[in-house]
Formats: C-alpha cells, structure tokens, sequence
C-alpha cells in the first residue's frame, strides 16, 4: 500500500528555513534574560548579584493627597524650611510636624469617601429636611440620625431640632419670603438653605453673623453666592420683610394648609380658627417622670399642678 506524504505549504517552508540552527540556550543564559516577577516581595538585585538598598517608590494614592495638603516649594527647600499650615504647626519638631501632616492627610482621605463634615448644623438641617422632602415621615428620628452621624454635641442637637422643626412649621412664611427676595427657579438644596437661613434671621433671631456665614458654609460652592445676597438682603431689611406679613392670609400667616383653615372656620368660626393655628404654631412641651425608687434626689423643680411625679422641663432637653 502506497503511502501518501502531504506538501508542506510555502509559508511553513519558508518558517522552517528561517529557524536557527543553533542549539537552544543553557540555564544560565536563560536566568540572565529572565524578568523578575510583578508581583515578586524580593527585593530587586544588582549585577553583582547583592541586593539593592534603594527605596520603594511611595504609593501613588498617598502622593496624590501630599499634593494638595503641602504647599508647593522649589526642589531645594528642606523639611525645616516648610511653610506654615496652620497656626498648631508653628514651633513644633519634624516628628511632630509629619505626624500633624499624616493626621491632616488622613482626615482628608476620609473626607473624599463621603465622611459629612463634622458639628455643620446648617448642613445636617438640610440633609435633614432633605430626607424628609424624600418621603420620610417622622422629623423626630431625623434628628436623632443626623446628630448621630454629623457628631453634634447636646448643644448642637437641640439647635438642629428647633431649626428642623422650626423650618417644618413656618415653612409657608419662608416660601414667602423667599419668592419676594429671589425671582426664578431653585434647586432644593438652595431652597431648603435659604428657608434654614432665613429663619434664623426673621424668626428664631440668632446672631445675624453666625446665621448667615454658616449657612452660607453649608451650602455647595455655585450656590454660595447666592444664599449669602438673599440672607444678607434679609438682614438689612428685618423690619420690611416682617411687617409684609400683615397682608398675607391667615392661613399662609400660620402656615397651614388652606383645606384645613377653612373647615376649621366653618366648624369654630374664623377667630377660633386663628386661634388654634396660633396654638398649633407654638412648639411642643415637654414633661418628664421622676421614679420615686430611685436614689438619686430629683433634680427637676417645677412639679405639674395636681399631677404626682411628672414635671415641667423647659429648655431643649
């Protein structure tokens, strides 16, 4: 039987031509051309064969943040001639000097994965109105959530409750307000700040300085322009913007709904109306209830008429 032998393509002849003929190279010429792995802990060596004393290149995530927290210097400067930063790192040792400098780098890389920015009332109240513009119903866990996680003293955390609860009630007044200082359209971050501004200024009469600055800080940096013309339009002019209240309706006055004023007047009339609008403006009480087991004197000093053991705590508690 004849056996057929197949034909060798021209372009695998011509491979085959073009092959060394020379044999294949020894093991130490193949460690000489042999890169050393990526992914390799040891450490690189040098052509005589001893390790290398150079040091790692740093990371390029921590180089990153050195460049926006350090100044910029000519390459001569040393570390004993760096700038001052701040006035902590005046007068202090390079070792203390790094360690201020790790501390300040660190607090900006957490910063960057969306850590809030800590004891900025205004900024958790808008965070706070925010989620409750989103469909949250309750204000009262708000509070507590937002003091939580923006780190609030108790301090703090009463003064975002009454502005939270403040801007809650008065919330048609400052929408009044607002369309009579500023013509357009808003987004709700700058309408929920300037209704936290505002009330501050009109109606819970906080130092103007510390109302409008703050507020101004908490909001983002295109808007900031903004909120600080309309608050300080707002301070110049107090007394227009508070008797402009004199004309509007009762129930835009109180902040109600319209439904619910006029049911309420056709069933109470409408003196009985206002009135318990008015009533329904003022803010909550709050009473507390001593255990009369406990050991500890009660330090509580104003007792409800006619009810044992329950008093009267006023303040923010």
């Amino acid at each position: 039987m004849a056996i057929q032998r197949k034909r060798i393509a021209p372009f695998c002849q011509a491979s085959l031509a073009r092959r060394p003929t020379s044999s294949s190279p020894s093991p130490k010429e193949r460690n000489r051309t042999r890169r050393p792995h990526k992914s390799s802990n040891r450490p690189a060596t040098s052509a005589n064969g001893r390790a290398s004393t150079s040091p790692r290149p740093p990371q390029r995530k921590f180089l990153s943040v050195l460049a926006q927290t350090v100044p910029a210097r000519s390459p001569s400067a040393s570390l004993s001639a760096a700038p001052k930063m701040a006035d902590s790192s005046v007068g202090l040792s390079r070792r203390d000097f790094l360690r201020s400098l790790s501390v300040d780098i660190l607090s900006r890389m957490r910063l960057s994965r969306g850590v809030p920015a800590k004891h900025n009332i205004r900024r958790a109240a808008q965070a706070a109105l925010h989620a409750w513009g989103q469909g949250h119903d309750y204000a009262e866990t708000l509070v507590e959530r937002h003091a939580q996680r923006y780190q609030l003293s108790p301090a703090d955390r009463g003064l975002l409750h009454a502005i939270l609860f403040g801007v809650l009630r008065h919330r048609r007044v400052l929408d009044h307000w607002i369309s009579e200082m500023r013509r357009g359209k808003l987004d709700m971050d700058a309408r929920d700040l300037l209704r936290i501004g505002l009330f501050q200024v009109l109606i819970l009469h906080i130092a103007d300085h510390a109302a409008v600055n703050e507020t101004v800080e908490a909001g983002k940096a295109n808007i900031r322009g903004l909120l600080n013309a309309v608050l300080r339009r707002a301070v110049g002019q107090k007394t227009k913007w508070l008797e402009s209240l004199d004309n509007l309706p009762p129930a835009e006055l109180h902040s109600h709904p319209d439904w619910l004023f006029k049911r309420w007047r056709k069933h109470y009339g409408l003196e009985q109306a206002i009135a318990i609008m008015e009533w329904n403006q003022q803010p909550a009480e709050n009473f507390a209830r001593y255990n009369p087991l406990s050991a500890q004197e009660c330090p509580l000093e104003s007792p409800l008429d006619g009810v044992d053991g329950f008093y009267h705590i006023e303040g923010p508690v």
